[in-house]
């Protein structure tokens, strides 16, 4: 995409914890057909007893918030330079419906694999933490790290979750038939896009990154000639296998076993899609792992990043951004929140947007692939259970979670539009 399109789009999540929370649920009432009015001669004092006292009950089951209840929640990634302004406005909304503020602490791309685990050991007093199949989600719920959500308590402390809830999306929580988390509530594709520097395509006659041959001519031209530029500059954190998917993908999807990864990155496994039985095998066993490793391991010789990338711990996206490096590859919902912040700190730079998929279908990620949990230590998990809900569900606090201000960090395009602005 050329300099001063405008990235707009339906109101997909502009980071992980987006996709996780996006969707405003209303909860059903259930009503009965009307019974036919007792003459007023017919009013006993008993019907007004049991009147009274049904509405009794209604107000001792609701959940008891004369406490105001402080909760402490963990999120992944670097803390947003307005995080404290827009969790401000957050707060005033929990702090009137359920007196409840949340106090946020992030853990870094580059520092969560070891920092996680810690927390929970730590004795540390903290409410909520982010979680999903690829953070830490099952190793923790079989550590008895997490509290138990039943649908009871769903229903009492979270009744637009429990009304929004997709059936799927719940059995995919449990983990030996008990539920952890709060999935997210909507269907999450992931699909990958390039971000490359329009000018220096220009420089070097490039007209298209949009494949991996393309991405290869791009890199090896930066790699001769530019010194100053890291082609691709790879990091340690999550982003550190993207490349690696990319290659693994395509060779899949080409291939005629159609080889399907098995469980999150992690799960070195994989089993062709149209093999009826199912064999399982690792992928160090299988030739078109090899290949991609080789490629790989050409591309690393041939300077495309940093030989220190092992112990690197910016990500790729970062590098971009701050011109170091010629190229970024991320998911679409990335490229959607930074494209404009860019262009308006470095329009000299032509940033132009290729998808990355090279004909492989998008992927439709699990439920569980972004996730909220409760820490079993907690000392108000049923407050937890209800700040989760409206941040799930309630207009005003999931878009201020989501996006950010209104007018400040995004502004709505059309009826279901959102378009980031340069103080998002």
């Amino acid at each position: 995409m050329r300099k001063g399109r405008k990235f707009t789009g339906l109101l997909l999540a502009a980071a992980m914890l987006a996709g996780l929370l996006t969707g405003c649920g209303s909860t059903k009432t259930d009503t009965a057909p009307a019974a036919e009015a007792p003459q007023p001669q017919e009013t006993s004092v008993e019907a007004v007893s049991e009147s009274t006292a049904a509405e009794e009950t209604e107000t001792v089951q609701k959940p008891d918030t004369s406490e105001p209840v402080t909760l402490t929640m963990y999120l992944i990634g670097d803390r947003p330079v307005d995080n404290d302004e827009v969790f401000a406005k957050i707060n005033e909304r929990l702090q009137a419906e359920i007196n409840t503020t949340i106090d946020v602490k992030f853990m870094g791309w580059g520092e969560y694999e070891q920092k996680y685990p810690l927390i929970f050991a730590s004795g540390e007093d903290w409410d909520i933490i982010y979680t999903a199949d690829w953070c830490f989600y099952n190793a923790q719920a079989t550590k008895q790290g997490f509290y138990e959500i039943t649908q009871e308590e769903l229903q009492k402390y979270a009744p637009m979750t429990a009304e929004t809830m997709y059936p799927d999306a719940w059995e995919q929580a449990k983990v030996d038939g008990k539920v952890f988390m709060l999935p997210m509530n909507y269907k999450e594709i992931t699909a990958y896009v390039y971000i490359a520097r329009g000018d220096l395509m220009d420089k070097y006659d490039i007209t298209s990154v949009s494949s991996l041959d393309e991405v290869e001519t791009y890199l090896d031209a930066i790699a001769k000639n530019e010194p100053a530029f890291i082609p691709l500059d790879i990091g340690s954190d999550y982003d550190k296998l993207f490349m690696f998917d990319r290659m693994w993908s395509k060779v899949n999807w080409e291939s005629e076993a159609k080889i399907g990864g098995i469980g999150p990155w992690q799960a070195m496994g994989s089993t062709g899609e149209n093999d009826d039985a199912a064999v399982v095998k690792g992928n160090f066993d299988q030739p078109e792992f090899l290949n991609v490793i080789k490629r790989l391991q050409d591309w690393r010789d041939r300077g495309f990043w940093s030989k220190n990338a092992v112990v690197n711990t910016q990500n790729n996206t970062e590098s971009f951004q701050a011109g170091k490096s010629a190229l970024a590859l991320m998911n679409v919902n990335t490229a959607k929140s930074m494209y404009n912040s860019i262009m308006e700190e470095h329009p000299e730079w032509d940033i132009r947007v290729f998808d990355a998929q090279e004909g492989v279908p998008a992927v439709v990620n699990a439920y569980v692939a972004n996730g909220m949990s409760i820490f079993s230590k907690s000392k108000h998990p049923d407050r937890a259970l209800m700040a989760l809900d409206y941040l799930r569900n309630d207009k005003e606090c999931n878009s201020l979670f989501c996006y950010g201000i209104e007018g400040k960090h995004w502004e709505a395009v059309g009826e279901n539009g959102l378009k980031s602005l340069p103080g998002s």
